[in-house]
């Protein structure tokens, strides 16, 4: 999994190195402030994307947890339909 986050990271990097291959005013426009609000927004959605995966798998642990008293059946069958007929 760490493998497939470095060449994401490497594919970014050959995509802005090609870009200023093919247009080289590119790099009159990655300046300074411009890449560190870049990696501010992607820190954030970074961020973001964390807490709320964090938040869902806590939500998920919390809802998979037996009731007691209730039934541990569905009330819906879990065989198959039976065919119609074709007359």
């Amino acid at each position: 999994m760490k493998g497939l986050k470095v060449l994401k990271w490497l594919g970014l990097g050959f995509v802005i190195w090609s870009l200023s291959l093919l247009w080289p005013e590119i790099n009159l426009i990655l300046h300074l402030p411009v890449m560190a609000g870049l990696a501010l927004l992607f820190a954030t959605i970074s961020l973001a994307y964390v807490l709320g995966y964090y938040h869902s798998q806590s939500d998920n642990s919390q809802s998979h947890q037996p009731n007691r008293g209730k039934q541990n059946h569905s009330s819906r069958p879990s065989r198959p339909v039976p065919p119609l007929s074709m007359a």
